[in-house]
């Protein structure tokens, strides 16, 4: 059985090779769409990796409160049209409730986040400013590499301190050690304590660039803001997540007087949740892509079938001698459905190293323009098999039929075949 399957696939090779060209335009199909599917799904696992990592990296067992439109107000706002209604803000009175009636042990950060200019002698640059509290660098797995924390005085003193990212240190101080000397946040004199670790950026985030000063000195000194944009939670025990958020959600409710899910102006929103929401959008993103590219599959299946066709017209004559000195209906059969599902395993693996080549330069030329939106194309071993499977499936598929026709042909009407 091995030495029919061997000589069958030797026959279907030697056919292909002596008609390269016809071999080559047929390939085509198959290499764009396989190509397609594995870039595709190349940069959406690189995507999800890239996400997940900066989520985890955030810290653990954290939710998040944050302002919302309610269900109702995007109907509202759907059927009028118009501008965005404002958004009720997150109080700090909201904050000391849920502390209060929280069933788990919590740590929590107030933040405020924007834009200001900061100075140095003569070095100026514009960067992210977050208002945050001691705990917040705990609870977001911030080291440091040089300096000290600001303390719980240092907030509640509204004292004038930073922490630094390490890019927005280099840009700023270049190869001096920045701690203890000061700058101006938007004309006001701050001191360096300390300097974060690196963490890299990517998809639109660049915690490297950020500041970090104490939540009372944004809140009265630099951004004039009474309540926080949006409160950080850590959760002590992991298993009473679901319940924290769940008390958090009546104390916020009976606060704001609500008594319907659709009214409920806020979010609280843990890292599962986050990660949940995001993989959906990739993975939806993946199938609207990936439809589009299978129909380059479907037209690279008909191409294949059409060949095998013609195929088989050509080599009327071979397959009536071979039928005349005793091959049997399966073994033409098995030839030429070879042949059919060669052609597609030869295109799945040029189009993988063709999509898996176009992924990386993708990815490549995104960080070359758009630094902050990098992510790395990841390619899965699964993604491989499945790739395979799919070339195979296409040979079968397509060339069921062709090769049929050949084997039911009647030896005698073959040779006599001009």
């Amino acid at each position: 059985m091995m030495t029919k399957w061997k000589m069958s696939f030797i026959i279907a090779a030697r056919g292909l090779w002596l008609n390269k060209m016809r071999s080559l335009l047929t390939l085509l199909g198959i290499i764009i769409g396989i190509a397609a599917v594995i870039t595709i799904v190349s940069l959406a696992e690189g995507l999800q990796k890239q996400i997940t990592g900066q989520v985890e990296e955030l810290g653990t067992n954290l939710v998040w409160l944050v302002p919302n439109m309610s269900t109702n107000q995007r109907k509202e706002q759907g059927f009028q049209g118009g501008q965005m209604p404002s958004m009720k803000e997150i109080t700090m009175e909201d904050i000391d409730d849920i502390l209060d009636y929280s069933p788990v042990e919590l740590k929590y950060s107030p933040i405020i986040i924007g834009n200001k200019q900061i100075k140095q002698e003569n070095e100026r640059e514009t960067t992210e400013i977050y208002g945050v509290n001691e705990d917040y660098f705990n609870m977001s797995n911030l080291g440091l590499t040089n300096g000290d924390y600001f303390s719980k005085a240092d907030v509640k003193g509204m004292s004038r301190v930073c922490i630094m990212g390490p890019a927005i240190a280099k840009d700023l101080f270049g190869d001096k050690d920045p701690v203890g000397k000061d700058i101006k946040i938007a004309g006001v004199k701050f001191k360096v304590t300390g300097i974060i670790e690196e963490k890299g950026g990517g998809f639109g985030d660049q915690p490297d660039r950020r500041l970090y000063i104490p939540y009372s000195t944004a809140q009265r000194q630099i951004f004039k803001q009474r309540n926080p944009f949006f409160v950080l939670f850590q959760v002590s025990e992991y298993g009473k997540m679901e319940s924290f958020k769940e008390e958090s959600r009546r104390v916020m409710n009976r606060r704001r007087g609500i008594t319907n899910a659709d009214d409920e102006d806020y979010v609280l929103q843990s890292q599962t949740d986050a990660l949940k929401q995001l993989g959906g959008v990739i993975k939806g993103m993946v199938y609207v892509f990936g439809g589009i590219a299978a129909v380059s599959l479907l037209v690279g299946g008909i191409g294949i079938m059409n060949i095998m066709l013609v195929t088989v017209t050509e080599r009327t004559r071979e397959i009536g001698l071979r039928k005349a000195v005793g091959a049997k209906k399966s073994d033409i059969l098995m030839q030429f459905l070879i042949e059919s599902i060669v052609l597609c395993l030869i295109g799945g693996l040029f189009g993988m190293l063709l999509g898996y080549g176009g992924a990386m330069g993708i990815s490549a030329l995104i960080a070359k323009s758009v630094p902050e939106l990098t992510w790395k194309a990841s390619l899965s071993p699964m993604v491989i098999i499945y790739a395979v499977g799919i070339s195979t499936a296409i040979g079968v598929l397509f060339g069921v039929y062709p090769a049929s026709n050949a084997a039911k042909l009647n030896p005698i009407d073959a040779l006599r075949y001009e």
